[in-house]
Formats: structure tokens, sequence, C-alpha cells
């Protein structure tokens, strides 16, 4: 089973610098001009809390 993102595509991430990834390629995207998550970073900010930063495009 492939689990979709929120706005039901399924983004395909590449790990980029640091603790991040990007957008390397969507699939199940029957629109492309249909928004979908692109990017998150991923902060550590203490031995039990995580930030993290997503993006949509």
């Amino acid at each position: 089973m492939v689990d979709d993102c929120a706005a039901t595509s399924q983004p395909h991430l590449l790990a980029t610098t640091g603790v991040g990834f990007a957008t390397d390629h969507v699939t199940n995207h029957a629109d492309p001009g249909v928004i979908y998550m692109g990017e998150v970073v991923w902060s550590f900010l203490g031995p039990d809390h995580i930030q993290t930063h997503w993006w949509s495009f």
C-alpha cells in the first residue's frame, strides 16, 4: 500500500543538504496544476523536540 500525501498525490523525495528532502517527481497526480507537497526540512531543537517545515507547490 502506498500512502498519498494530504493533496492525494504521491511525491517522491530526494535527500538534499542538511536534513531535508525535495521532490524528485510526482506520481498519481492527474492534474499538474494541482498542489503537491514538494519539500520538507526537519530541525532538531533538542532531545525531545523536532520541528518540521513543509512547502507545497
